[in-house]
């Protein structure tokens, strides 16, 4: 609950820095507060199971069904029909609810994953780094742009929320393409990291799928429990790895051997190489999965427009470090 403690936190930081109305206002904190209310145990790792059945926001509306919904809704004057659009990402407060999601979990991760700052600074180049963070240069670039400037991801009196023209935008383009890059470097060295990645796959694609199909675990269990009964579940079948450090990237290296190939035909030929060996090879077909974040609407010559359109030299730089 921390991450949409942090946004409803951010949606109120916007809406009264932009004199929301009461009424937008309750529908802006609630949205925030509920937006990953369906989100699954193991979170995106669980939709490598089944995307459509673990889409917290397409199966957002089942919050509705719950016992004491009525009471709630009632009570505060909610709409559920605006709820599901902000967050399904439609309209002023779905834009809103857009800069205050990305806002809270680039804030948060940029913090927990540089919490080995003073032993990068202690060295010169990677060569001499502890083998545990040897994997990329990206880790230091994370850390150097936290240094620089410590408020990079404090953009939120920025956003712009325009009733009128149903529309949530960032008024200074030149901060919001400084977060976006330090967004790229962590999604291209910790979130998209090749051990990360494989790891998650592993764990998602094949241990869960098979609890999954096999009925161990059901879609009720995963969208009502907790990562820790969803760990023991997983302990159960491949003994005790912990969930969490599917996402860091000091996972062990004698766990497995990750080979990155551009070319997929490459690819495959040094797959049956190791086959031939008699090693357990998993070959994946990793083309990204979310979106730069180049689509934020900024303030351009007296219009509001997609980042992209606005500033497209820098948001191809931003597009390149994550593709």
């Amino acid at each position: 609950w921390a991450h949409s403690l942090d946004v409803a936190a951010h949606m109120t930081f916007i809406g009264y820095n932009n004199e929301l109305p009461d009424y937008l206002m309750r529908h802006a904190r609630v949205a925030g507060l509920t937006h990953d209310g369906r989100t699954a145990a193991g979170g995106d790792t669980t939709k490598l199971v089944d995307f459509e059945a673990f889409n917290e926001e397409t199966h957002y509306g089942e919050l509705f069904e719950r016992e004491g919904w009525p009471n709630v809704r009632d009570k505060h004057g909610l709409s559920e029909e605006l709820l599901f659009e902000t967050v399904n990402g439609r309209g002023v407060l779905g834009g809103m609810l857009d800069f205050a999601d990305k806002l809270s979990y680039v804030a948060y991760d940029a913090y927990v994953h540089t919490g080995s700052l003073s032993l990068v600074f202690l060295y010169d180049d990677n060569e001499k780094l502890p083998v545990e963070l040897h994997y990329t240069k990206g880790f230091r670039q994370v850390a150097e742009a936290l240094v620089k400037n410590p408020l990079v991801c404090s953009i939120w009196d920025a956003v712009v929320v325009d009733i009128d023209r149903d529309v949530a935008y960032c008024a200074d383009a030149d901060r919001l393409a400084e977060f976006l890059r330090l967004r790229a470097l962590l999604f291209r060295d910790i979130y998209y990291n090749p051990y990360a990645k494989s790891m998650e796959f592993v764990i998602g694609s094949v241990v869960m799928k098979f609890l999954y199909e096999n009925g161990r675990i059901t879609r009720e269990e995963l969208v009502e429990e907790d990562d820790e009964w969803l760990q023991r579940k997983i302990d159960e079948v491949v003994g005790q790895f912990p969930l969490s450090s599917i996402h860091s990237i000091l996972n062990p290296r004698d766990v497995m051997k990750v080979e990155t190939y551009k070319d997929i035909e490459e690819a495959v030929r040094r797959e049956a190489e190791l086959t031939e060996q008699g090693l357990y090879v998993i070959r994946e077909s990793w083309g990204g999965g979310t979106g730069t974040g180049t689509k934020l609407k900024v303030e351009h010559d007296g219009a509001v427009v997609p980042f992209y359109e606005a500033r497209p030299r820098e948001a191809a730089e931003i597009t390149s470090l994550m593709t």
